[in-house]
């Protein structure tokens, strides 16, 4: 039997976000309870949008 080896895909992100603004992400994830990367990741979506509507 051969060994399958697993390969992953890696992306780069290289986010500058101001301090203040992870913070807020961090203490809201906390507070729902869900993940902070789903509402960094949100943070994404949300500035990629306004960026594409300029």
């Amino acid at each position: 039997m051969k060994r399958q080896e697993k390969r992953t895909d890696y992306v780069n992100i290289n986010l500058r976000i101001p301090l203040s603004t992870y913070k807020q992400l961090k203490l809201f994830a906390d507070k729902e309870g869900k993940s902070r990367l789903f509402y960094i990741f949100e943070a994404i979506e949300q500035s990629f949008k306004k960026e594409l509507k300029a």
